[in-house]
């Protein structure tokens, strides 16, 4: 193996070697932990960045991949952490490669796309710009106008903002009912088996009963 090689294996690799090994029903478990912490401190929402990024390391450093593919969308933000492309790169592409669930893949290989397209945003811009972008890709959604999964990107761009100032822009009724026109345009759109979203959603509630 040359040193090229050896190096690029090396580097695609250092989000893995974080990691330890749980069995299905061990990581679901974990997972709902992450959820219910996450929910219950708030602290995306208040504008606890830090806090936010302290936790998603926490778990990703446990093996969560879920939580690592999170802790990606902070470098992509800067939210918490100094913006890192190549970081970010790494974290989402593991969550993207490594996760047993299609649509939960899926929405890591999004925001790994989302990510790379950001990276031309400068540092102080990039959350005013995925913003307008989110509210674009949102309308076209709901005008079942542009790509068929334009829905399934106004989502994943949704987790990488808050919803409030700064962010989204939405209060916590707007947010619901955007969440409700994004789930029912796609349905409408795609129909159930082939909707993104709807895939995504019954994962997730897999998750959280297994």
């Amino acid at each position: 193996m040359n040193k090229i090689l050896a190096a690029a294996l090396f580097a695609l690799c250092a989000v893995c070697a974080q990691a330890k090994p749980y069995s299905p029903e061990q990581y679901a478990k974990v997972l709902r932990e992450y959820n219910s912490v996450a929910g219950a401190n708030n602290y995306f929402e208040s504008g606890k960045f830090k806090e936010e990024f302290e936790l998603r390391k926490k778990y990703c450093d446990e093996g969560l991949r879920d939580a690592c593919g999170d802790l990606g969308l902070l470098y992509v933000t800067g939210l918490g952490a100094p913006r890192d492309s190549k970081r970010a790169g790494e974290l989402l592409e593991y969550a993207a490669k490594n996760d047993e669930f299609k649509a939960i893949s899926e929405y890591y290989e999004a925001a790994l796309d989302i990510a790379r397209a950001a990276e031309k945003y400068p540092d102080d811009k990039v959350t005013q710009h995925l913003g307008a972008e989110f509210k674009n890709s949102l309308e076209q959604c709901k005008a079942y106008k542009g790509d068929r999964h334009v829905c399934f990107r106004a989502l994943v761009i949704s987790g990488m903002l808050p919803k409030g100032e700064g962010g989204l822009g939405l209060s916590q009724t707007e947010f619901a009912k955007t969440w409700e026109d994004i789930v029912v345009s796609d349905v409408e759109r795609n129909g159930m088996d082939e909707s993104k979203v709807n895939a995504l959603a019954n994962e997730l509630d897999g998750l959280a009963t297994r």
